[in-house]
């Protein structure tokens, strides 16, 4: 019996260091420019800039946010899709593709439909709104120095 249980125990332990890698999600960045974080939080440091439709491997999930292999980083959920985005509208598989309206709308998490019921119902007037945007454009420098003066830390968005 202890012969088995020895053999059983040896056994598992060479499973365990020869089963192979967990495999990698792959993603599409869904977004004109996908924000890669050095950490799962919109206030980390930005590292890159992925463009739209380059694929990318999710390591991992975490509260939102996709643990990027190559390169490596943080990647919010938003920004990924796991549909093949096409980079060519022209080709078969693209049945639309959004205006620069649709897509600054998506950004601010509304849709057509969503801000035309809003504004049936007397909600918002988007149009300030986004003269306000425009006016508070900040850099990446700038938010860090906001961050740190408030004693906030990356990551504590949650």
């Amino acid at each position: 019996m202890k012969k088995f249980l020895h053999g059983l125990f040896l056994c598992l332990a060479v499973l365990c260091f020869t089963a192979p890698p967990v495999l990698a999600l792959e993603l599409c960045v869904q977004v004109k420019e996908g924000k890669l974080m050095e950490q799962p939080s919109f206030f980390a440091r930005l590292l890159k800039k992925i463009p739209y439709g380059r694929k990318v491997e999710s390591l991992e999930e975490e509260n939102g946010w996709h643990r990027i292999e190559t390169p490596p980083g943080w990647m919010h959920a938003s920004a990924l899709t796991a549909q093949t985005v096409s980079l060519n509208p022209g080709q078969a598989d693209a049945k639309i593709t959004p205006d620069k309206e649709e897509l600054a709308l998506a950004g601010k998490g509304f849709n057509k439909k969503v801000e035309a019921k809003y504004r049936a119902q007397g909600k918002g007037d988007y149009k300030k709104v986004d003269k306000m945007e425009a006016r508070f454009n900040f850099k990446q420098k700038e938010l860090a120095g906001f961050l740190a003066e408030g004693g906030l830390k990356p990551g504590e968005d949650k």
